[in-house]
């Protein structure tokens, strides 16, 4: 499905689409962020894969990762739409995603719901990437104030160029830089330790290793069995 055919049944469906239907994550964002942060379990799900980006990086580091997508057109082990996800065989799984914002049906906010759900039986995290100040508002204190997985916010100091945008340039055709802030937002069932904010290094992209270059990388490219 093409991304023009994909905005098309958003909008039938009742979505308001943004120009640009997907964020693609660089891999500094998750390396150089999240990762040292942060202890996964082996079997990771993303459930809104993209061009892998966030997938890749945990396959490189020796995870093994399913990317769901309602796009398949993307780096997809299953194509359907997150939210019907039950994970049937009963798989324990952290989920670590950039998730998809459609405003006013608040899928964001359902996504991070599900995934609580997901990951409640098995003592699991969620790791989602979002914009900062995310936690504030009425409507999200049953995910942060009031939901006690909350624990950990890594907040990025280095603004996001998304791998699949191209930049802004202004009347001149100076490239403008990215002007929002994210926010690694991590939940963790079982843990009773006090919420932290950490502030993640200036990550430098022109300095990461080649992810094909792991050990094992290629082997560990399919989805869990």
């Amino acid at each position: 499905m093409s991304e023009t055919n994909l905005k098309s049944k958003l909008s039938q469906a009742g979505y308001p689409v943004r120009e640009s239907a997907d964020f693609f994550t660089p891999h500094w964002v998750t390396q150089d962020c999240l990762l040292p942060h942060i202890k996964f379990a082996e079997n990771i799900l993303e459930p809104a894969v993209g061009d892998g980006g966030i997938k890749n990086v945990f396959v490189a580091y020796g995870h093994t990762v399913m990317g769901i997508d309602i796009n398949p057109d993307r780096a997809v082990d299953l194509q359907m739409s997150f939210l019907d996800f039950t994970n049937p065989d009963n798989i324990p799984f952290d989920i670590v995603s950039n998730p998809p914002y459609f405003k006013p049906h608040n899928i964001d906010i359902k996504f991070i719901k599900h995934a609580l759900a997901l990951t409640k039986p098995h003592g699991g995290i969620v790791a989602m990437l979002l914009p900062m100040q995310y936690d504030f508002g009425t409507t999200r204190g049953e995910i942060f104030a009031n939901c006690p997985e909350a624990k950990h916010q890594i907040k990025l100091r280095r603004r996001i160029a998304w791998s699949n945008v191209k930049p802004k340039r202004d009347k001149n055709g100076k490239v403008v830089g990215p002007t929002k802030n994210h926010v690694w937002y991590v939940w963790e069932h079982g843990n009773n330790m006090p919420s932290t904010t950490l502030y993640a290094p200036v990550a430098n992209a022109e300095q990461h290793p080649v992810l094909e270059t792991f050990p094992d990388y290629k082997k560990r490219m399919g989805a869990w069995v």
